[in-house]
């Protein structure tokens, strides 16, 4: 199995190839500079892990092309999503990974259409290719039901805790069922119910993760509805949920190791 550290490097190039495709704008350099500045390639590496396991092997080198290339996809659209994200008329954050947010930068015109074009391009690279699965998934998590759903949400304030946690499936667990599922079908492997249950449960102990790891109480928080002590509990329910939902197949210990290196992260 190849290591995320050993994944980056890889993908990098790959997704710096597709993306230079662009044809020369200033949205291309928003674009571009939203892509390279410090992202984790968690999602990315997410579909390598999850076509990996749904074959029980480690993929040929075609087969890790193929999967790459569905990744640039997902890092497209999860850019695509904090670029909008950021933007004054919804969270309005100046910084993103310590640097400059991309309308900050750019100006807030040229900021919305690089998200634009980053969602446009990601989902129309599939076609042709025999992976309409793959990518009708990656455009149901992204649609209307789920991460824009989620994200409507996100503005509107949850007013309870179970509202925050269907947010955060709509918002977070979705696309990692995109990366993880989609890996899968690109592959053609199996397991696929096993991986949709890992994933979802994953997203959601990753985002209540991220809630434990800030200093002070968010509006979209999980801290708002619990103290710590609660929200301790239930990152380990989800955490134990996805490990159970792979514990059992082969290559299952592969996604135990990412579930706790995720969610052991620091800020």
């Amino acid at each position: 199995m190849i290591s995320l550290e050993e994944f980056i490097p890889r993908f990098d190039e790959a997704l710096n190839k597709a993306v230079s495709a662009f044809k020369p704008s200033v949205v291309r350099d928003a674009a571009q500079y939203s892509l390279f500045t410090g992202g984790k390639r968690l999602r990315p590496y997410a579909a390598y892990l999850g076509a990996c396991f749904s074959l029980g092997e480690e993929l040929t080198g075609g087969q890790l092309d193929d999967v790459i290339d569905y990744g640039v996809s997902v890092e497209c659209l999860h850019t695509y999503s904090l670029i909008h994200d950021d933007l004054p008329c919804m969270d309005n954050d100046d910084l993103r990974r310590g640097q400059p947010t991309a309308h900050k930068k750019y100006g807030e015109w040229t900021a919305l259409l690089a998200g634009d074009a980053l969602l446009t391009f990601a989902l129309s690279r599939g076609y042709g290719k025999g992976q309409d699965k793959a990518y009708s998934l990656l455009g149901q998590c992204a649609g209307e039901g789920s991460m824009i759903l989620g994200q409507a949400l996100d503005m509107q304030a949850p007013k309870s805790l179970s509202e925050l946690l269907n947010m955060d499936i709509l918002k977070t667990s979705r696309l990692f069922m995109a990366s993880f599922v989609g890996g899968a079908y690109i592959v053609k492997g199996e397991n696929i119910d096993c991986l949709s249950r890992y994933a979802l449960n994953l997203g959601v102990a990753f985002q209540i993760a991220d809630d434990l790891l800030e200093d002070k109480e968010e509006e979209q928080s999980v801290l708002k509805f619990s103290n710590r002590n609660e929200a301790q509990d239930m990152l380990s329910k989800f955490t134990k949920k996805a490990k159970e939902a792979v514990s059992k197949k082969a290559l299952g210990e592969c996604l135990e190791n990412f579930a706790d290196m995720l969610l052991c992260r620091k800020k």
